[in-house]
């Protein structure tokens, strides 16, 4: 009552439908998977490697490899490599044709080779013959070998080596042999089948007059016997017998018609030839025949056979003729064919059929390309195909009818089709085409309705290219390149389902179980009430999980939830209550592609198609199975469009070149359970056999654990097999790890292995398939192996105990070593600390003297400048004015000290650098003698100077030797004997060297104090009195030394306590041991003029400013400047800067050293100063280094002089600042030059600035004639002061003179240049208030009016 009371009729009727059209997919299901029966055969040939294509038997053995038996040798496959054997050890090449192959427990290969038995050894690899001649046939049993020879029959003992005849059975020649699981002997003849009975020892016929070719126990106990001309007989335990025959005359014709028609598959009631081969049962307990007509199967359940034959496909058997079948450990069956090698196949996996397409064959496809897919309720099925029509593939004959476009009112609009959909109701199919429209089929009827007949104004209105469709009820939804449709399939009227989709891109559609139609395009995905025809929801591209890509497809699992196929990202599932996305791709999982196409269901999983293959998508766990392009799974690719149908566990996909029809329930069946095992090694590119001479391995590889190699073995190889040949599903993918080396897992495309350059060590290599959800009901096989790599000899274990021996002894050895050497660096470092402490010593007497030096200047400087200062206003013949002459020398003299030391100390650190020319030395020597003359005078000292020539010329310093001789002569008289003292200089010379000689007959040297008394600050100890008073500062002889060597020249002392002394100096004569930078120009002394210091015009009036601390040089400097400029004083850097800016002196003289600012610090100051940088700055200082002077002219400073100064030079070097000061105002002045070419003039690059900007700023406002000082100073941001002191500075012009010099100019050049320019226009131009006034300014300036100064011109 419930359901009648909610439901309305309208509902029910729906629901039955439902129901209806589920029942019959079932059926329909149930009718495809019965003809679900082509066999893809898979082929091995001449091109992989095997020896010949008549194969004549097959056997697998312990390993899981297959031995096929040729005309040509015996090969052998492991899966990746196919050997052939044609050539074997000790055995000639006669005949290689091989008949019969078995094995036994060991793995032992026995084949027959012509009429011998060949055995090759599991282990060893090694062959070995067993019988040389008359075999016919064998077999193994039970660790014997039974073979035949003519008649008799043979038992080779394997584990024993031994042979016994049992006797002869037959007088025929036995064909085969075969030991039933009774232990019953069976063996056939030419003329019928034989049984032999061990206890009685009798034969027994069975089957007479049969050629018989092979006998064969299946898993029931039948013995299954085929021969040669009568069919097969099968042999029941309880002894009845069922014979299988053809005529022989059905079996050709029938052969011929499948030929002709090439049809690969039949099924028929009887065998296909009376010419039986091998045979071989299957894992269902199907006999399986290779015949003379191909391989035949019978179902023993049914009596019916299933005949495959070699028909043009390339999935079909390679040749008519069976020989060899045989079941492997995996079910798999091996085909031997008289000249198609090998073929083989896995009967359980029967779950792929293909249907090709080609226009001639009845049972294949029209086209290429196979588009959407659908079946109908008789269970056939119907196919698009995008260039070849409409194919409808019969459930039970397989025969494809085809549809095509043929220009008739009762025929399909266009070749292209796009879209299918079937109405069980009313059996009508909906094809949707491109450039067609919509197209209707009755099947019962076979006519075709086409939309563009019926209305083609409506047809052009809604578009003629469909792109999808799908039929609800009554109601057929559709999309096109205009928009979104629904057709009426009772009224076929046409409505718009939404303006809103209308001329958007391609659309696809879905109708859910809930009644709702879902939409995809390239924005998003819309969801639209079917009843309103509202859109309910819209879920926009790149929003709530949703991708940006194109949106190919929707689909629906069985809880109803909506998935979205893109191009590039997946695809997505729907959580309607969270209204967001899902995204699967493969940065998040494990599916196949980003690119997928299509959907369809199969229970609890949702097919996916991709441009690699098929994946499945458990909606239960997000768990994926993927099935990717392999030997059965045959399409050249898939592509957007292509049909993907589930009808029950079948699926039906399509792509380019056919269809794919596989039943997912046998897919899900299979299981792996492949071994695998390493089939070669190969070390240094060489393959290792055993007994090979290398002694790596002593048994076949596969059967090896571990291996040993050598320090330059370590170049390996390996390459692995599975006994798993025929995985059709997908490519099964292997991984490896060597432990030891590292332990992460490597996938592998093949199955080879190589570790180059292998380090010494122990490792484990380990092999396995990769785990995966597809395999997971199988045990991952996996093979691991021992590898160790020796050291060489030089890094064995007994090398490194040498090592640590040696290194031992190098220890010990090296202890009593240090232990010595300590001992001699103890006492090698207080003598090293000694001389250090010393050498501090010196260094700081060094510091002491020098920075006293630099003391003494400032007072010296005071006294020279008086004593000058004097001397300039008294008589020179005066008493008074020679006094003074004699003050004036002594200062000198102490002056000369003072530099002596700083030279010293100069030299010591580097700074000094010689000067050499060739002068005479001669006229050197006599001048500084002369010199002393009074000296010796006042001191009764017997002084002389004697040459060996007047001219004595060499290369030398003329500063520095100066030091040289007076230094000698200075010290002869501090030691000469005071009551009769003599003193006596010498010059001589010889071809290379100028010789000095300084003798004196004073106090002597000590012999201990010779070899010291050119050292720094050293002072010979002697007892004079008179020649302690006179004690020096024991630097002049070690000043003396140094200048003579860096002359590379040598000074020698003589002496004798209480005799004298004689000091030999030698100098080289020629300048080759100089340096390019020492060797300079001897230039003439120019003759000496006395400065004018007399002040200028502008000196007169000049104002100096005088920086100094200390007030007696403040009040010098002062006396000094005073009659010629204007003097004002500060006493520090700080007072002179702000001294500087308020009184803008002409003339800065300064200090270096002084109290609160210094005068380098007062300097930066002053030239960073726009107002103020253009003053001239002239530093004094008692520091008279060059690197001293180098740093305060970097600070700004103008000039430099040092202390203690000659006021006259002082005076010439303030002079000459101002006269350069006064020729820049000279250029500016003179003839209007402009400011930016008399910048080169300027002292710093501040003034530099400013004389360009007030260039450019009067350069710009000529015209104006409101420019004015004010105007140009709130330019420079200056207060108007400092810019009218500082130009009127620079330029020695006021700004109005040069704005006035620079307008004139300006109007004269533009006169001379442009003839057509009135007075008026040029007195306007270049800023002039009135042409009157213009005139006037010209005339005065020019000495001519305008008008005349163009004429002249």
């Amino acid at each position: 009552m419930y359901f009648y009371n909610h439901y309305s009729n309208k509902d029910i009727y729906l629901l039955h439908m439902k129901f209806t059209k589920r029942i019959f997919l079932i059926l329909i299901a149930c009718a495809i998977t019965t003809n679900i029966c082509a066999i893809q055969f898979r082929h091995l040939s001449i091109k992989d490697g095997l020896s010949q294509l008549s194969v004549l038997s097959i056997y697998q053995d312990k390993l899981g490899r297959m031995w096929f038996g040729t005309e040509e040798g015996i090969n052998v496959f492991d899966g990746n490599n196919l050997t052939a054997i044609k050539t074997l050890r000790n055995i000639p090449p006669q005949n290689l044709e091989v008949r019969w192959i078995c094995g036994d427990e060991k793995g032992n290969i026995y084949f027959q080779l012509g009429t011998s038995i060949v055995c090759i050894d599991f282990a060893t690899q090694s062959n070995t013959v067993l019988v040389k001649k008359g075999v016919t046939t064998l077999c193994h049993h039970s660790g014997k070998i039974y073979y035949a020879s003519r008649g008799s029959v043979y038992i080779y003992n394997i584990a024993k080596q031994s042979t016994h005849c049992m006797g002869q059975l037959t007088k025929d020649n036995i064909k085969v042999l075969h030991i039933d699981s009774r232990g019953t002997l069976w063996f056939g003849t030419h003329n019928g089948l034989f049984y032999f009975n061990k206890k009685t020892r009798r034969t027994t016929l069975s089957i007479k007059g049969a050629y018989v070719e092979y006998i064969y126990e299946d898993t029931k106990g039948n013995i299954w016997v085929s021969s040669r001309d009568k069919g097969c007989y099968r042999i029941s335990p309880k002894g009845s017998c069922t014979h299988y025959y053809i005529d022989d005359d059905t079996a050709k014709e029938e052969n011929y018609n499948a030929v002709l028609n090439n049809i690969d598959t039949r099924v028929q009631d009887h065998i296909s030839s009376n010419n039986v081969r091998h045979i071989a049962e299957d894992n269902q307990g199907n006999i399986w025949m290779g015949t003379f007509f191909g391989l035949n199967r019978l179902d023993i359940h049914t009596g019916k056979f299933t005949i495959y034959i070699h028909t043009n496909s390339q999935q079909s058997l390679s040749h008519q003729s069976v020989f060899p079948v045989v079941k492997d450990n995996n079910g798999t069956l091996w085909l031997g064919t008289y000249y198609g090698g090998v073929n083989y196949f896995t009967p359980d996996n029967e779950s792929f059929r293909f249907v090709a397409a080609d226009i001639n064959n009845p049972y294949c496809l029209s086209n290429a390309f196979i588009g959407n897919m659908t079946t109908d309720k008789r269970g056939d099925l119907w196919v698009c195909t995008e260039g070849g029509g409409l194919n409808c593939i019969d459930h039970n004959t397989h025969l494809v009818k085809r549809y095509m476009a043929n220009n008739t009112a009762n025929s399909l609009p266009q070749y292209n089709l796009k879209a299918i959909d079937y109405d069980p109701i009313r059996d009508q199919l909906y094809i949707g085409t491109y450039m067609g429209s919509l197209s209707v089929l009755d099947i019962k009827t076979g006519k075709f309705c086409n939309l563009q007949n019926l209305n083609p104004k409506l047809a052009e209105k809604i578009g003629n290219r469909i792109i999808d469709l799908k039929l609800y009820n009554n109601q057929l939804f559709f999309t096109t390149q205009n928009g979104l449709w629904t057709m009426n399939v009772d009224t076929y009227k046409i409505e718009e389902v939404n303006s809103t989709l209308r001329n958007t891109s391609e659309m696809y559609l879905h109708i859910d179980r809930k009644g709702y139609l879902w939409v995809a395009d390239l924005k998003g995905i819309y969801k639209i009430s079917i009843k309103t025809h509202h859109i309910e929801h819209y879920y926009k591209a790149g929003r709530a999980g949703l991708g940006i890509n194109n949106f190919k497809y929707i689909g629906e699992d069985n809880r109803g939830r909506i998935y979205v196929a893109s191009s590039g990202g997946g695809f997505y599932r729907l959580n309607e209550s969270q209204q967001a996305f899902k995204a699967f791709n493969t940065d998040n999982s494990d599916v196949m592609s980003n690119f997928c196409y299509a959907f369809a269901n199969i229970g609890n999983y949702i097919v996916y198609s991709t441009e690699r293959g098929v994946g499945l998508f458990n909606t239960m766990d997000d768990s994926f199975r993927n099935m990717e392009f392999a030997h059965d799974f045959q399409l050249a690719g898939i592509n957007r469009g292509c049909g993907l149908l589930a009808v029950g566990n079948n699926l039906y996909v399509g792509g380019i070149g056919g269809m794919v029809v596989m039943d997912i329930s046998k897919i899900f069946a299979q299981k792996s359970n492949s071994r695998i095992y390493l089939s070669q090694l190969e070390v240094n590119g060489k393959i290792c056999l055993p007994d090979d001479g290398t002694g790596i391995i002593d048994k076949a590889i596969y059967l090896t654990d571990h291996i040993h190699l050598k320090y330059d073995q370590n170049n390996i190889a390996f390459r692995f097999a599975t006994d798993g040949y025929a995985n059709s599903i997908s490519r099964s993918i292997y991984e490896y790890r060597l432990r030891g080396y590292d332990d992460r897992w490597y996938q592998t495309a093949g199955k080879s292995i190589a570790f180059p350059k292998l380090p010494a060590g122990k490792y484990t290599l380990e092999i396995r398939k990769k785990p995966s959800a597809w395999q997971s009901g199988g045990d991952v096989a996996m093979l691991s192996m021992c590898v160790k790599v020796s050291p060489p000899l030089y890094l064995s274990t007994f090398a490194y105990i040498i090592y640590i021996g040696i290194i031992v002894a190098l220890i010990c050895a090296f202890y009593y070593f240090k232990r010595s050497q300590l001992l001699l660096e103890t006492s090698l470092a207080m003598e090293k600390k000694d001389r250090q402490n010393e050498e501090a010593l010196n260094k700081a007497k060094l510091q002491f003297f020098t920075s006293i030096s630099h003391e003494f200047r400032t007072p010296l400087t005071l006294i020279i400048a008086k004593l000058d200062y004097v001397m300039q206003n008294v008589q020179h013949n005066s008493l008074i004015a020679k006094s003074l002459k004699s003050v004036n020398q002594n200062a000198g003299m102490m002056l000369g000290l003072v530099n002596e030391l700083l030279d010293f100390r100069k030299m010591e650190q580097g700074y000094t650098r010689l000067s050499v020319g060739k002068h005479n030395l001669v006229e050197l020597v006599k001048d500084i003698t002369i010199g002393f003359e009074d000296m010796a005078r006042t001191k009764a000292i017997d002084f002389s100077f004697s040459a060996t020539s007047d001219k004595i010329e060499c290369w030398y310093d003329q500063r520095q030797m100066q030091k040289v001789v007076y230094n000698l002569i200075a010290n002869a008289f501090k030691y000469v004997n005071q009551q009769k003292g003599m003193i006596e200089v010498r010059l001589d010379q010889t071809d290379e060297h100028a010789i000095i000689r300084v003798i004196d007959n004073g106090i002597g040297i000590a012999s201990a104090d010779i070899e010291h008394i050119f050292e720094r600050f050293y002072q010979a100890n002697n007892d004079n009195n008179s020649a302690t008073t006179k004690r020096g500062t024991g630097i002049g002889l070690a000043l003396v030394k140094n200048i003579v060597e860096r002359h590379h020249g040598s000074i020698n002392v003589l002496s004798s306590e209480g005799y004298g002394s004689m000091f030999v100096v030698e100098l080289p004569k020629s300048n080759k041991l100089f340096s390019k930078d020492e060797i300079a120009e001897v230039l003439s002394q120019p003759e000496t003029k006395t400065a004018n210091n007399e002040p200028t015009k502008s000196e007169g009036t000049a104002k100096v400013l005088i920086v100094e601390d200390n007030n007696e040089l403040l009040d010098t400097l002062r006396d000094i400047f005073s009659p010629l400029y204007t003097v004002i004083t500060a006493h520090n850097g700080k007072e002179g800067l702000d001294m500087t800016r308020a009184e803008n002196p002409d003339i800065i003289v300064s200090d270096v050293m002084m109290p609160v600012m210094d005068g380098r610090e007062m300097c930066k100051a002053i030239k960073g100063d726009m107002s103020i940088s253009h003053t001239p700055i002239l530093l004094l200082t008692a520091m008279s280094a060059a690197e001293h002077e180098v740093e305060g002219l970097r600070c700004g400073a103008d000039d430099y002089v040092a202390k203690p100064f000659n006021p006259s030079v002082l005076l010439a070097r303030v002079a000459a600042l101002m006269r350069m000061r006064s020729m820049l105002q000279q250029r500016i002045s003179a003839d209007g030059l402009q400011m930016k070419d008399a910048q080169q003039f300027a002292t710093n690059n501040l003034d530099r600035e400013f004389m360009q900007k007030c260039d450019e700023i009067v350069s710009a406002h000529i015209a104006d004639s409101e420019l004015s000082v004010d105007n140009i100073a709130r330019m420079l941001l200056m207060s108007r002061t400092n810019f009218y002191t500082k130009f009127k500075a620079i330029t020695g012009m006021t700004p109005n003179e040069y704005i006035l010099s620079r307008r004139l100019s300006g109007a004269a050049e533009h006169l001379c240049n442009n003839a057509s320019a009135s007075i008026a226009d040029t007195a306007y131009l270049f800023g002039f208030g009135t042409p009157r006034y213009f005139s006037q300014c010209f005339k005065k300036h020019y000495g001519m009016n305008p008008k005349e100064w163009r004429e002249k011109k």
